[in-house]
């Protein structure tokens, strides 16, 4: 017993040692707060084995309000965030920001092996540096993520207290600061364009049209019309490029940005439905809360639950 007592002294001794160092605090009620940080919230953890599960069951799953950090283990392929596409490897990650359209082209093989990490942030300006600019991990980083990836599977499997979830947000934050330092994926593939170049600048030609009049009212002719393409044969191009008919890809595009007005501005529904080109504020309504499950006034109090 007294054996155990001089182990605590000793160690109370250098407890000691280090409470003498402490200088007054500037104030006694005002300290760091976890507001300082980067707090990653509402982590959902998934992967993806298949590539036909890469196809958008709808823009809402491209293009919302949560961070994207995706990793690719097994597997290349294109991934394409707003008008840029970039060209990534296995061992590579990218961070997608809320309400940056992004989906998947050009995958190489028929089996893959992609990790996805999604949450929900304040946009912190020390992660800025991150924005459509995707890394290349280092066996550090690597070996943080499998940390992350254990302690993740044993938070869902009821292994570890519910406590332990600031581990796994902390874990997380300290990977995100981390790939601001690593390497960037070479300049050579990114902003590249796929194996069908054509197809690619019609593409982005479409997706430019859509994002400039996303305030005004428009139909899909108005777009051919401006292309100089024939509708049917921009239908099919972009449903055998993207897996969406071109129709819902541009009434999804203008809910999409009407959420992004919800969570963003001070306009009333009635407003955001006018600028997103809806004909009612009834049929608004009803097209929003069918694509994100909640009607828009429940979406701006920020109290849904939607997922990818």
């Amino acid at each position: 017993m007294r054996e155990v007592d001089r182990n605590k002294q000793a160690v109370l001794t250098k407890l000691s040692r280090s409470v003498q160092r402490i200088n007054p605090p500037a104030s006694l009620f005002k300290g760091v707060s976890i507001a300082d940080g980067f707090a990653p919230d509402n982590i959902v953890v998934f992967k993806r084995t298949d590539p036909a599960e890469l196809v958008p069951a709808g823009v809402s799953h491209n293009y919302h309000h949560r961070f994207v950090f995706l990793t690719l283990i097994r597997g290349a392929g294109r991934v394409r965030v707003g008008s840029r596409s970039h060209a990534l490897v296995p061992g590579e990650s990218i961070l997608i920001f809320p309400f940056q359209f992004h989906h998947f082209m050009d995958l190489d093989g028929d089996e893959i092996e992609w990790l996805f990490i999604t949450f929900e942030s304040l946009v912190d300006v020390r992660i800025q540096a991150l924005k459509d600019t995707p890394k290349v991990n280092s066996e550090r980083s690597i070996k943080l993520l499998e940390s992350f990836i254990q302690h993740s599977s044993d938070f869902r499997s009821g292994k570890v207290n519910l406590y332990d979830s600031l581990l796994l947000a902390v874990e997380l934050a300290e990977i995100l600061q981390r790939m601001i330092s690593l390497k960037s994926v070479p300049k050579n593939r990114q902003a590249t364009r796929s194996k069908d170049e054509n197809r690619d600048h019609l593409l982005e030609s479409i997706n430019a049209y859509i994002r400039d009049h996303l305030h005004s009212k428009f139909t899909l002719d108005d777009l051919a019309e401006e292309l100089k393409y024939s509708a049917s044969h921009l239908r099919a191009v972009f449903r055998e490029s993207i897996g969406l008919s071109l129709g819902r890809y541009i009434r999804e595009s203008q809910l999409s940005h009407a959420a992004q007005l919800l969570q963003t501005s001070q306009l009333s529904v009635s407003e955001i439905a006018e600028r997103c080109g809806f004909q009612s504020v009834h049929a608004f309504s009803r097209a929003f809360k069918s694509t994100y499950g909640v009607g828009p006034k429940v979406y701006s109090q920020g109290n849904w639950d939607t997922s990818l």
